[in-house]
């Protein structure tokens, strides 16, 4: 308290002990975050487990699910194309998701997404 008094009094103080005592409150600031999140850390991935583990039971005892039909393929979209959609749907949603159709979307306004990327730069308010 002394310091505190004397900083608010004008009267000189050392500043070694006023930089050495900013450095440590500070270094212990960041010890005691980065405990508190390693804490987070671990509630979460214990949480996220035991999620996992409830949702795994039912999983095992239930038949394997029946695999859809492949989506048709239009004329215009190359099997290829549609392979490859469904492949990154599955990769992204699980071995749940189904694929029933790939068309392709009308662009907006009659352009193409980079044109219409190109208009909206050009023409955005500064």
């Amino acid at each position: 308290m002394e310091n505190l008094y004397l900083l608010a009094a004008g009267t000189p103080v050392d500043m070694k002990t006023v930089v050495i005592a900013g450095v440590v409150i500070v270094m212990a600031v960041l010890a005691v975050l980065v405990l508190v999140f390693k804490a987070f850390g671990l509630v979460v991935s214990k949480s996220e487990n035991a999620v996992k583990h409830t949702s795994e039971q039912p999983a095992q005892n239930a038949a394997a699910p029946v695999r859809a039909a492949a989506p048709a393929v239009s004329g215009d979209i190359p099997g290829e194309v549609i392979a490859a959609i469904t492949a990154a749907v599955i990769a992204a949603e699980g071995p749940g998701a189904v694929v029933r159709s790939v068309r392709r979307v009308q662009p907006a306004g009659g352009r193409k997404a980079w044109a219409m990327a190109g208009i909206v730069d050009n023409t955005r308010s500064f």
